[in-house]
């Protein structure tokens, strides 16, 4: 669902709105041919919204929309028009859209708030002597609390956007602020945009096929500007009110974003495209649409942790004898009581549900990283807690179907499902679910090599091969990520931790047609100078030499250091993490995220009541797991389906988690608020 919009946005759309164009649709100069590349504003005084055949089929009724539609090309394009309703209701829809129903997002005012909507559209149909305007929409997130029955809508206005071309993923973004000023700046045509009271989150949707949708921080977009439109600067369309009442909508090539976090300030170097304001002009309630660019599921700045936060009592080695425990999947919907702030269980949690995502978002982590997933689990409920607190997830597949390829044809397709890796919206059609922003197949099964020769790694690359084409298949977004976690061993003949496994992963033939969705994932406990260099201007270091070798990016699924065999482990980690951070501002294409290991020590490796830290695999944490604060007796109605009838329920503990030593630099480095207090 989108971030809720500033309640004091309005967007007035009058009988007479002003646009600033740039030709009329024909063959003006520098109009591109191409009216696939056009993005297309309906405008109208008012309309409603009517409920359809199920929650997420609606009408939209336009009343006496403006007679003609608004348009700018999509990068690289640099033009702009107009075009009469009739047309672009008949030939041109077939000719922009062909047989992809497109994406559209609807702004309107509702109740003193500015409201947005994501859907897809299928072709409006007018009724000139009525003079309303129908289109069919299929809504994929919206901003609005209760759609339980016709919405009235003021001033709406409706952006049609292209399609994405040859089926790659791209994103269109949306910045809503209470105020702009456009000031004309050096040459004729250049000005400084200039966005006041921002409402601190950009929207991003996904362009027709595919159809993701999210919200990045305002300063975490514009940082990532470079990434995102590395090709070419972004055309965009403004629009908003004059203190008379008048509403303008201009269009703009964008570059070099500014942000003032201190005064909410979000300025741009724009570039008419058309006809500009002739003299310095102020708006109101003002929304800013920036045409398609690159995106990544990954966060801006991925500062993540690894996440297996077990109570007092469990072991891998005994977790089977449990249902609770079967297949160590902290993830599942029955774990609510750790990671969120309900149990799901017969027995309620309350006052004691720990909320481990919350404690993550306020330590400043934006990315999780789970080792284990049973397919038979509901995971919607942790997924969808991450998502509402803008915490992405790296999900996996388990060692366990690595090593049994009788079960990967009816497996894989269970991980493509709803409860899993799948969206449940969409309309049918497949998608992955919002809140993941990679897969892991396996874990460091290169520890094998000795055993068996690199047999099960040579499984988990051919096992990512099934995977991405069974999605494919299905019809699932192109911009998931897919790697293999390995470790960091130095073999006799390489040249640098992981290359000869990279070498196998990377130049897999299969594997060619999907090359933009592997990512590498080295675990590594290396110093940060090795890993990333001196600095971000010298960045000598294994990161910038793997990426030259693969030209693929980075996301290290493990990195940390234990507080037994270093002393100095407290430094090494926040070196680690503070070198990485700055390497992913310095590169963003090249290294997608940290992962710090680990969210908390072992549980079942950790020193008793509290005594000094002895296991090496125990000392990794930002937390200790303290006292026993509740204890959850299951039972048979907690648990969905059963594996035979050999398993006691099981209870369930919640710990007291208390900060080490390790939680102060992951705090500081990733700009958190929680206190590391001991």
């Amino acid at each position: 669902m989108f971030q809720r919009i500033h309640a004091g946005l309005v967007v007035l759309i009058t009988a007479g709105l002003l646009a600033a164009c740039g030709g009329d649709g024909g063959d003006a100069p520098g109009v591109s041919a191409d009216v696939s590349m056009r993005i297309h504003m309906l405008a109208a005084p008012a309309g409603r919204l009517l409920p359809g055949a199920s929650p997420q089929d609606w009408t939209l009724e336009l009343e006496r929309p403006q007679p003609n539609t608004f348009w700018f090309e999509d990068r690289p394009g640099r033009a702009s028009g107009e075009q009469a309703l009739g047309d672009f209701l008949g030939a041109a829809w077939e000719q922009t859209y062909g047989d992809i129903e497109p994406h559209a997002t609807l702004h309107f005012q509702q109740a003193g708030a500015l409201q947005a909507i994501y859907a897809r559209v299928s072709r409006p149909v007018y009724d000139a002597q009525s003079g309303q305007l129908r289109v069919p929409v299929f809504i994929l997130a919206n901003s609005v609390i209760a759609m339980d029955g016709a919405q009235a809508l003021g001033s709406p206005l409706l952006e049609v956007l292209n399609n994405a071309v040859d089926d790659r993923e791209v994103a269109s973004y949306i910045q809503h602020a209470g105020q702009a000023t456009i000031v004309p700046e050096g040459t004729a045509g250049h000005y400084r945009l200039t966005l006041q009271n921002t409402t601190g989150r950009t929207l991003m949707v996904d362009n027709a096929p595919g159809q993701y949708h999210d919200s990045r921080g305002v300063a975490e977009f514009s940082a990532g500007w470079s990434k995102r439109f590395a090709d070419h600067a972004p055309n965009a369309a403004v629009y908003g009110t004059t203190a008379a009442g008048a509403t303008w909508l201009y269009f703009f090539t964008l570059d070099a974003p500014q942000f003032d976090a201190a005064t909410n300030t979000l300025s741009y170097s724009a570039t008419a495209l058309g006809e500009g304001p002739a003299a310095a002009l102020t708006l109101e309630q003002v929304a800013l649409n920036i045409d398609s660019g690159a995106f990544s599921r990954f966060p801006d700045l991925g500062k993540g942790t690894a996440y297996q936060a077990f109570g007092q009592g469990y072991d891998p080695s005994t977790a089977n004898t449990t249902r609770i425990y079967f297949g160590s999947d902290p993830a599942r919907k029955q774990f609510g009581a750790l990671w969120g702030t309900q149990s799901y269980l017969q027995q309620p949690c309350q006052p004691n549900c720990r909320d481990d995502l919350q404690t993550m978002k306020d330590m400043g982590i934006n990315l999780v990283r789970v080792y284990d997933w049973d397919l038979r689990n509901d995971h919607r409920p942790f997924l969808d807690r991450a998502q509402s607190l803008g915490i992405k997830v790296i999900v996996p597949i388990s060692n366990w179907l690595v090593n049994n390829r009788q079960f990967w044809d009816e497996q894989i397709r269970d991980y493509l499902k709803p409860g899993n890796f799948a969206s449940t919206s969409g309309g049918g059609k497949p998608d992955w679910h919002p809140a993941i922003a990679g897969i892991t197949v396996s874990n460091e099964l290169d520890q094998e090599i000795p055993r068996d020769g690199g047999a099960a790694y040579r499984s988990a690359i051919d096992l990512t091969v099934r995977l991405l084409q069974e999605a494919e298949r299905q019809g699932f977004g192109k911009s998931m990520h897919v790697g293999i976690p390995v470790t960091f061993a130095q073999r006799p003949g390489v040249a640098a931790p992981a290359w000869d496994l990279f070498d196998q992963f990377a130049n897999k033939p299969e594997l060619a047609p999907y090359r933009a969705q592997l990512m590498l994932n080295p675990n590594s406990y290396n110093e940060g100078k090795f890993l990333f260099g001196d600095t971000p201007s010298d960045p000598a270091g294994w990161m910038q030499k793997t990426y030259a070798r693969y030209n693929l990016p980075v996301v290290f699924t493990e990195l940390g250091m234990d507080r037994v065999q270093r002393p100095d482990s407290v430094a090494v980690v926040r070196e680690q993490l503070q070198r990485g951070l700055a390497y992913q501002q310095a590169h963003p294409q090249q290294l997608l995220g940290l992962v710090h290991f680990m969210f908390d020590n072992k549980v079942w490796k950790q020193s008793a009541n509290g005594a000094p830290e002895t296991d090496t695999e125990g000392a990794y944490g930002a937390f200790r797991h303290g006292a026993t604060l509740m204890t959850l007796q299951t039972v048979n109605a907690d648990y969905e389906w059963y594996n035979g009838d050999t398993q006691v329920n099981g209870s369930f503990v919640i710990d007291k988690l208390e900060p080490t030593a390790t939680c102060a630099p992951v705090v500081e480095t990733y700009q958190g608020t929680f206190a590391c207090t001991q």
